[in-house]
């Protein structure tokens, strides 16, 4: 019998070839590798140490639906290259021939040391199409394994379906599952472990096949490699639903169905999978160096994180989890399972599917924060190329016509714009809530073979895939951790890890699904960062089987769990965590999960085929092995056999089973007994083991700087230009002093940047942010360059001005408050220039300086320099009431060495003698002598000191060298010091010294870098036992009298070495730690400090927190920084220069100044702060900062209680809320839907209940696609309704209800007169979520206007959008303003939103609108029109604004000031522009709001601190509180998931009256959401709301024809004085006509409408065109929760149309007798003439010069004065009789 298997499988990068040239005899060897080529038919036989392992090998291919296959081509040419590229050195053989019909074939062998690579490709004149192509294809039978036990291996395609990988054995029963393996499979021999491993290296356009027929037990009779393969694997196989429907098949067995064709690569050249062969000794390795092949070409996703841990809910609670139980378990993973927690691990608190509970709940920004607080990472959850609705639509992919469909979604197309810009939202959705990880669900669905893509360059599904995944990489890489879970094994390059498994939980049957993956897809993380073993569940199952699942994910990759750890009183839960806290608290264990990477397995599983696992696997680290193996089944004994282990017979090993934690001696063999479904775990270890080797680093050259006499200066690294990257500046120190800033490019190398600075000798420099401006400013110290005698000895401070140029300029004021130091006298060399030191010796927040060395006058001094707050005061007499010891020809060195928090000073040099003084900081701004440490040290000048942990204790030690000593003193932790000298050490004596310290090697010791006089430069490697080794340093770097330093200067977060001096003549240059040539591990960050707190007392802030870890650097060792954000001033305070975004330290080189201990005093003004911490191990690479907000930000949230629901589906509509019948309840109209419609209305009852009234009304007809708003546009004190949309016959239409009043039981009729007016306005489906229609009054008339911004029916001037005024013509119509700005409309805008509010405080409503214009073309944009006073507005270019169509925007006053500002949310930025009162926006950063799309937003005062809170609403927002703090930030809060929607309607509207704001939304959320919830008091801490005051002092004047009313402005209890808002009305006494500017009951002031309704913002309004006549005039304040006052009222006789001034000289007025007087002051006569309000004549006269006259007694009333002169000049003014 013939078996056949089916081993399935199949980087553009740049080759070295040499000459190619024609080879006669067709073999081409490679080390042990051979081709053999027949020339006749150019097959081809590949040998490995002389065994042929492929037999005839020839290539195979289709064009369109015709087969190619070799025998049929001709015209063979062959010809070879030696080439060098990424793979290696070797060999390059190509072939070359014809078909009979035009097609080139050319194929490539590319033979290498240890494998062979092969790939061809077809060409033509005409458009090939292929969807088969075969590198490898042989039909000869070959052997090239042992006689028995012969295994073929099966790697499935993805992960889905639970499907398992397997091992087979030749000549078995061929089954269907047997015959398929995807992108690699492997023919080897379980025994001998040799084997031939084929796979293909490229993944961008083929699904590719190994196809292998075997006979006997040792024959392999046909051998293929193709690219092209699809199969119910693939998930390309589909049966028919039902409609249009399709469902995979999967496995049930049914495999009739043809799949799915591949797609077919179109082009004049199609090039095939390029195609791994190897053969090794070790199958296994030979897996792992394919795995490797395919990372050279498509490198891994970077990660420079640590290995994850963590917890995912999935696990158990899966759609149950919510903010309290994912709360508390991740608090229980924090306090009980330290040993998992509190290592190097990222911890990973994993929200699943379901997840999204926690925003429903409102508690996702607290769930991030409290994780974050406690050290954790949050994780979320996505799938990107699903679709899991009802119904597909025009993205979802089809297959033969019928849309794909299986695991209950339908497939996305990965191309299609809608899909790509969901990646992008999503991911940027998750890294601004706070997200680090993101697992990615159901991938396979984006890889599926298709009918068509909308990208049309994409044939294929492997294709369509890339494309989506090079998007969430794009989005993804270095900001947040991706995880695949079920998904296709390639292509592999755009997440760090990806599930092995799917879906494994905990009893042995999981176990032994992961085991199998494990046993045969171990070297997947050669391809990925990691494996992911799923999730570990506990609960349910016995103590043996959670041992052995836990040991699972240990062997397999990154440690997840999956239990309930809530406060959960269920026994199962109990006994979970009890056994949690048993099974997860083993160090041993978990360092094991922390060190080792996916483990081997020993052998293949025994029974074969895709059901079985491996017993035993195993890692090595170092000279430790690990073992695990366990048992499936009952008890067992299994034999333990050293050989099969790699073990040396005979040598004694010490083997320690770790669950049991029993030790024994084996020198050979043994048996142990293995529980049922249990495992054992063993650590196994020479007894004497081999002394580790230590690692060194190994250097290639960097660059180098001029070098001109680079002697007795200063070199420092800083980041001048805040890119991330340190840049150097140098001064040196003779020969005219050469001088250089050069700005680091990326890592690439170096750009010198043109300064002013001037040159010094024997000169030193500091970098130093002295202005606290969050740029690094440099102060330069040294000798003049002038003929000798009129030298000067100077310091100098330059300003770094900043971006974008980051110039300095020098600030002479700075550099007078200090003094010039030089390191020596005239004549002095070799003096290394250490002579300046920054750093913040009383712990204020500004960085002070001191320095020592030689002023102008020869004499010697040590200063100190405090930095008050950005200007230099030296410090006199603060050692013990004396100076700093005086010294010249030294170096001055900062340090914590007593461990308190304050920096102590060590300073030695010259001055009648040699002295060492160690001066400790007494917490006051003093300092004390030492005598403790100065009385070891051997001082000497010309030397240097360092502060450094060396013993890695977390307390700093001391090394000297100079001429006379090399000494180590390691701090005892009591004030005392133990010296250890050269004799001890191997450290050297050597003058001219500068030392430099940290972690060179990577193995969290620091070492120490050493130049001089008797050692030149040697790196000190760290032995750990206060011993070192000495190195030597590249030539390149080999320098003394200079300065040398340890810093990463290509950001692989790894030291590098720059060193400047004199060697073999003058030397400046660097070199680079190459981590790709040595063995050193990569470092990584430490992990975030967690449980960061801050108190005040006695005038200073304490900052605590816990203790860091690090996965090189010891805890005791790690050093902080923190940072404090002054919030009123700005300010932001570094103990060290870092960004604060990033955590990158701005300064390195030396040894950078930071925190010991993990508690700071910070001697800081009492204020508003955000404090951030962050931990830094012993190379300075540095974490992110953890931040708190000082005092702790708090308000009060809202206790919702559901009111009630209504019976619509809403999406694309909107819901209104008003009084209609005058009842004092608000009632209810909800409109539109996306197709069918809605108009209904509904009532609120006396009981608090709604009833829908008027539903056989015809004139409610239903509206889809629609807006909605109230207004009282006849003024006639009753509601009106104004809908845009479609009507049923879905054409658009405007709909004017006209409310009929209280005698009709406010009956609603169609007013189409008014209609008619209006063009036909429409809003779109669900993109068009935000406010589109908008009532309010913008030329102050007294009428109220429409503004409306939609979509229209096209026509060539609009396009398919308008945004249009309509002017209120006193309640008779509608006409739009066509010429309301710069003589035309708006720019017309849809997509989007529209909003009002008075931006500049002059009384009269600004608009703002935003979303996507289409004409004169495409464009999103944002508009702000100001509003001229006179019915036309000004267009203003909102600078920095990123407007988005669907989205929505708030015109309102965040901050209080009584000025609009504006929030502005959509799919890229969640904005919050302030308004700096003049109409200009000023963007605040941090404000802590969300991005997403489809966007409502509405805001108020929800929790009654009066502070204008918001809730938005749309995609990836769901619908969120975001709580106003009061400083221009937010706390995000959520609703009940009754509210939850997006993408429909949201309000914030008093519904039971109780003065506080309730919540009702209408829309879609994986249900339909139609329901409100009441704001309840009795169940949370906020106060009751009471209305504001009345406003006072009402004035009512009429000035040019405008009546302008004034009032004193009103108080309330909660909202500040300027954030109040006010409402007028107007009554026209004659016929009861009232003009409310927001509809309201004028007897109760309670607004009629409610949810941002415009107010007015100032205490004055001017209205316009008010006829004359007898008014009521009154006005009312509003809270930000839209409560009014009782209203003030006047009664005044309002004249209008009169000139209100008179002639000069000539006054007219009422005097005390109720007359009118006349008084002419003027140089002629003046006529008169009084008439009373209704223009009868009252009195007439002449008033002469100089004299006056006076009316009779006149009734009270306003009267109308006309003057003129004889020229016929007149005047007109208005007297009131009172």
């Amino acid at each position: 019998m013939r078996t056949k298997f089916l081993l399935t499988a199949v980087c553009c990068l740049s080759f070295l070839c040499f000459p190619t040239h024609p080879v006669c005899a067709a073999d081409v060897t490679v080390g042990k590798w051979r081709i053999d080529i027949n020339e006749n038919n150019a097959k081809v036989n590949v040998y490995h140490n002389n065994t042929l392992v492929v037999n005839e090998s020839s290539c195979a291919f289709k064009n369109g639906d015709k087969e190619y296959f070799q025998d049929q081509l001709s015209g063979y040419a062959i010809q070879t290259a030696e080439i060098a590229d990424p793979f290696g050195t070797g060999k390059r053989v190509t072939v070359t021939a014809n078909t009979t019909d035009g097609i080139t074939v050319t194929q490539d062998y590319y033979l290498y040391n240890d494998y062979i690579l092969t790939e061809f490709s077809i060409a033509s004149d005409q458009e090939l199409a292929s969807n088969y192509m075969a590198p490898v294809r042989s039909t000869t039978e070959v052997s090239f394994l042992p006689a028995n036990k012969n295994r073929a291996l099966f790697v499935p395609f993805d992960n889905d379906g639970f499907v398992r990988f397997g091992s087979y054995n030749f000549n078995s029963e061929e089954t269907a599952e047997s015959s398929t393996s995807y992108e690699v499979g492997g023919l080897y021999n379980d025994d001998t472990r040799q084997g031939l491993i084929l796979g293909s290296v490229e993944h961008t356009d083929w699904k590719t096949g190994v196809v292998a027929y075997t006979r006997n037990s040792n024959e392999v009779t046909n051998l293929e490699v193709y690219g092209g393969i699809t199969s119910e694997f693939t998930r390309d196989t589909y049966y028919k639903n039902s409609g249009d429907k399709y469902t995979d098949k999967g496995f049930n067995n049914n495999k009739t169905n043809t799949p799915t064709p591949h797609g077919k690569l179109r082009g004049k050249i199609i090039k095939s999978p390029k195609v791994f062969i190897g053969y090794f000794a070790d199958w296994r390795q030979g897996m792992e160096t394919f795995g490797d092949v395919n990372a050279i070409v498509a490198p891994k996703a970077v990660w420079d994180g640590n290995k994850p841990f963590g917890w995912n809910s999935w696990g158990v609670l899966q759609g149950d989890v919510n903010y309290q139980n994912a709360s508390e378990t991740a608090t229980f993973i924090k306090n009980e399972l330290k040993e998992f927690s509190n290592g190097a691990n990222d911890v990973y608190i994993g929200l699943d599917a379901g997840g999204g509970k926690l925003d429903d709940e409102g508690k996702m920004e607290a769930f991030i924060s409290e994780c974050k607080a406690r050290g954790q990472k949050v994780g979320g959850y996505m799938n990107t190329f699903v679709s899991w609705g009802d119904d597909p639509y025009d993205v979802c992919l089809k297959a033969n016509g019928e849309y794909i469909r299986f695991d209950g979604a339908y497939a996305l197309d990965p191309t299609h714009p809608s899909v790509l810009s969901g990646i992008k939202n999503a991911i940027e959705s998750h890294i601004a809530k706070g997200f680090s990880y993101v697992k990615i669900d159901f991938m396979s669905h984006g890889a599926v073979e298709a009918d068509s893509y909308y990208d049309k360059s994409v044939h294929t599904g492997i294709q369509a895939y890339n494309k989506g995944m090079q998007e969430i990489y794009k989005y993804a890489a270095g900001r947040i951790y991706v995880n695949l879970s079920i998904a296709p094994i390639f292509p592999a390059q755009y997440a760090q890890s990806r599930r092995i498994s799917c879906d494994a939980w905990g009893d042995i049957n999981n176990t032994k699904y992961v085991l199998n993956c494990l046993s045969y897809g171990w070297w997947l993380d050669h391809v990925y960062q990691y494996n992911d073993a799923d999730h570990v569940v506990i609960k349910g199952y016995s103590e043996a089987e959670n041992r052995s699942r836990i040991t699972s994910s240990i062997l397999t990759g990154i440690f997840i769990l999956g239990d309930d750890f809530s406060d959960n009183s269920n026994a199962a839960v109990i006994t979970a965590k009890a056994r949690a806290k048993k099974l997860l608290t083993n160090p041993e264990i978990i360092r094991i999960a922390s060190q080792c990477k996916a483990f081997r397995p020993v052998d293949s599983a025994p029974a074969g085929g895709n059901q079985d696992a491996a017993r035993s696997f195993y890692a090595t680290v170092a000279d430790t092995m690990y073992v695990a193996t366990f048992n499936y089944g009952t008890m067992i004994n299994r034999a333990m056999d050293f050989d099969r282990l790699g073990l040396e017979q005979g040598t004694e090993y010490v083997v320690r089973e770790l669950w049991g934690n029993k030790e024994s001696i084996k020198t050979g063999n043994w048996t142990e007994s293995i529980p049922t479904r249990d495992v054992k775990l063993f650590k196994i270890y020479p007894k004497n083991p081999t002394p580790q080797v230590l690692k060194e680093a190994v250097w290639k050259s960097g660059g180098s700087f001029p070098a001109d006499w680079v002697i007795d200066g200063r070199f420092i690294w800083g980041d001048f230009n805040n890119d991330g990257y340190k840049d150097a500046f140098y001064i040196a120190g003779q020969g005219g002093g050469n001088i250089g800033l050069y700005m680091n490019d990326g890592g690439a190398g170096f750009t010198l940047q043109a300064t002013t600075l001037p040159a010094l000798n024997w000169a030193s420099a500091a970098a130093i942010d002295y202005d606290n401006d969050g740029n690094l400013d440099l102060i330069i110290s040294g000798r003049t360059n002038e003929v000798s005698g009129n030298r000067k000895i100077v310091t100098h401070v330059y300003r770094n001005n900043g971006a974008p140029e980051y110039t300095f300029s020098e600030d002479t004021e700075r550099s007078a408050e200090l003094m010039g130091v030089t390191s020596g006298n005239a004549g002095d060399n070799d003096r290394p220039g250490r002579f300046l030191q920054v750093f913040d010796y009383n712990n204020d927040g500004w960085q002070d300086l001191i320095l020592t060395g030689v002023t102008t006058d020869g004499s010697s001094v040590t200063a100190l320099f405090r930095n008050n707050q950005g200007k230099f005061e030296r410090m006199p007499n603060v050692v013990d009431g004396n100076d700093f010891r005086a010294v010249s020809g030294g170096s001055v060195h900062v340090g914590d060495a007593n461990h308190d928090g304050y920096a102590d000073v060590f300073v030695q040099g010259w001055n009648g003698d040699f002295y060492a003084d160690l001066y400790l900081n007494q917490k006051n701004g003093t300092f004390s002598r030492s005598e403790a440490l100065s009385q070891l040290f051997t001082a000497s000048q010309a030397a240097e000191t360092v502060f450094a942990d060396i013993n890695g204790d977390g307390y700093d030690d001391f090394v000297e060298i100079n001429s006379n000593a090399a000494n180590l003193f390691i701090n005892n932790q009591d004030n005392t010091f133990t010296k250890y000298d050269e004799t001890v050490t191997g450290l050297t004596k050597s003058g001219a010294t500068s030392i430099t310290a940290g972690d060179v090697n990577n193995d969290g010791r620091t070492d120490l870098v050493v130049s001089g006089f008797n050692i030149m430069t040697k790196i000190y490697y760290n032995n750990g036992n206060n011993t070192f080794k000495g190195v030597d340093v590249p030539k390149e770097v080999t320098a003394r009298s200079g300065n040398l330093n340890l810093v990463d200067i290509n950001g692989d977060r790894t030291l590098d070495l720059s060193n400047f001096g004199y060697g073999d003549g003058f030397t400046s240059a660097y070199v680079l730690n190459d981590l790709s040539q040595n063995t050193l591990p990569a470092n990584i960050a430490p992990r975030v400090p967690a449980g960061l707190t801050v108190t005040y007392t006695d005038g200073k802030f304490t900052l605590a927190w816990e203790p860091a870890a690090d996965a090189i650097t010891p805890s005791n060792a790690i050093r902080y920084n923190v940072y404090a954000k002054d919030e009123n001033s700005g300010i932001v305070y570094f103990y060290s220069p870092a960004d604060f975004t990033t955590g990158k330290l701005k300064t390195g080189g030396a040894i950078t100044t930071l925190i010991n201990q993990n508690s700071f005093e910070w001697n800081l003004p009492d204020g508003k702060y955000t404090f951030g911490v962050q931990s830094v191990d012993q190379a300075d690479v540095a974490s992110e900062f953890l931040t708190v907000k000082y005092p702790a930000l708090k308000v009060e949230e809202v206790v919702w209680t559901v009111g009630g629901t209504f019976p619509h589906y809403l999406e694309s509509g909107d819901a209104i809320w008003g009084d209609f019948n005058n009842d004092g309840r608000v009632d209810m109209l909800i409109t539109g839907g996306r197709d069918s419609g809605t108009l209904a209305l509904y009532e609120q009852t006396q009981d608090g209940k709604f009833k829908r009234v008027q539903s056989d009304n015809a004139a409610l007809a239903a509206m889809s696609r629609s807006k909605a708003i109230f207004i009282d546009y006849d003024n006639d004190n009753d509601l009106d309704i104004v809908v845009m949309g479609k009507g049923s016959s879905g054409t658009s239409l405007p709909l004017i209800l006209e409310n009929t009043g209280a005698e009709n039981q406010y009956a609603y009729v169609k007013n189409t007169t008014l209609a008619a007016g209006f063009l036909k306005h429409y809003f779109l489906k669900d993109e068009h979520s935000g406010r589109g229609l908008i009532a309010f009054d913008y030329d102050n008339d007294g009428w109220t206007d429409l503004l409306v911004s939609s979509d229209v029916p096209y026509n060539k001037a609009t396009g398919t959008s308008a945004t249009t005024l309509y002017k209120n013509m006193e309640g008779k119509g509608f006409v739009r303003q066509t010429t309301v700005v710069d003589g035309g409309e708006f720019r017309h805008i849809t997509q989007g939103s529209v909003h009002v509010g008075d931006v500049n405080g002059d009384g009269y409503l600004d608009i703002y609108n935003q979303g996507r214009a289409f004409l004169p073309s495409a464009e999103d944009v944002g508009y702000l029109y100001i509003n001229n006073q006179d019915g036309t507005f000004k267009q203003v270019a909102m600078d920095g604004f990123v407007p988005k169509p669907f989205s929505d925007a708030a015109l309102v006053d965040v901050n209080g000031d009584g000025y609009s500002d504006i929030v502005e949310v959509n799919e890229t930025s969640a904005t919050l522009y302030l308004n700096d009162k003049s109409g200009n926006f000023i963007k605040v950063k941090g404000a802590g709001l969300i991005n997403g799309k489809c966007v409502q937003s509405t805001a108020g005062d929800i929790n009654n601190d009066g502070f204008m809170d918001l809730i938005v609403t749309g995609e990836g927002i769901v619908t969120r509180v975001f709580y106003n703090y009061g400083d221009n930030t937010f706390a995000l809060g959520g609703v009940p998931s009754e509210i939850t929607e997006r993408c429909g309607a949201i309000n914030l509207v008093d519904i039971n009256g109780d003065g506080t704001l309730d919540v009702a939304s209408f829309g879609w959320q994986n249900d339909w959401k139609n329901a409100y919830a009441f704001n309840d008091l009795s169940k949370s801490h906020i106060q009751a709301n009471a209305a504001p005051a009345a406003p006072t002092n009402l004035k009512v004047e009429s000035v040019d024809g405008k009546v302008i009313l004034t009032w004193s402005k009103a108080t309330d209890d909660h909202t500040p004085q300027e954030a109040l808002r006010y409402n007028v009305y107007v009554k026209n006494n004659a016929d009861n006509t009232v003009y409310a500017y927001a509809p309201t009951d004028v007897q109760t002031g309670v607004l009629k409408v409610r949810n941002l309704i415009p107010l007015i913002q100032t205490n004055r309004f001017e209205l316009n065109g008010l006829a004359s006549g007898k008014y009521t005039f009154g006005v009312q304040a509003v809270d930000q929760a839209d409560l009014g006052s009782q209203f003030a009222s006047i009664s005044e006789d309002i004249i209008t149309g009169i000139h209100s001034i008179a002639f000069d000289g000539v006054e007219a007025y009422a005097n005390a007798q109720r007359q009118i007087t006349i008084k002419n002051n003027g140089q002629e006569p003046v006529e008169y003439t009084i008439l009373s309000a209704n223009g009868l004549m009252m009195s007439a006269g002449v008033c002469a010069t100089a004299a006056q006259q006076s009316s009779a007694v006149l009734e009270q009333g306003v009267y109308i004065v006309r003057l003129s002169y004889g020229n016929n000049e007149a005047s007109t003014v208005k007297v009131t009789i009172h």
